[in-house]
């Protein structure tokens, strides 16, 4: 999609809204539309990297997979860190958001 979007001034994207939006943050000077505006992923927005540490942390919710299934998730995700440049530390706005995700009791993915 990055490079469709590089290569495109204007583009129709029928994914994941959270994709459009990066696309628009990226290159403000095209045009992006989504194909529904209700193309957002409701499970994926409740993940949140505050929940995933406290997962890794506890060693709570295992995720068991094929390992063919594993093999191709582990390249996408090789693949989308390489076209956004790898991983940073979270800028104090992200931070916060991420801390608000936190409940008293934990993040409540327990």
């Amino acid at each position: 999609m990055m490079r469709l979007a590089e290569e495109h001034d204007e583009l129709i994207i029928g994914t994941e809204r959270g994709l459009v939006d990066r696309l628009v943050q990226v290159h403000p000077d095209k045009t992006f539309a989504p194909l529904s505006g209700a193309a957002v992923c409701g499970n994926m927005k409740l993940n949140t990297l505050a929940k995933l540490a406290w997962s890794l942390d506890h060693e709570r919710h295992e995720v068991l997979m094929d390992e063919g299934v594993r093999v191709g998730a582990e390249r996408a995700l090789r693949r989308m860190l390489e076209l956004s440049g790898g991983w940073s530390a979270p800028t104090d706005e992200e931070r916060h958001l991420e801390e608000a995700g936190l409940r008293r009791a934990g993040c409540g993915c327990a």
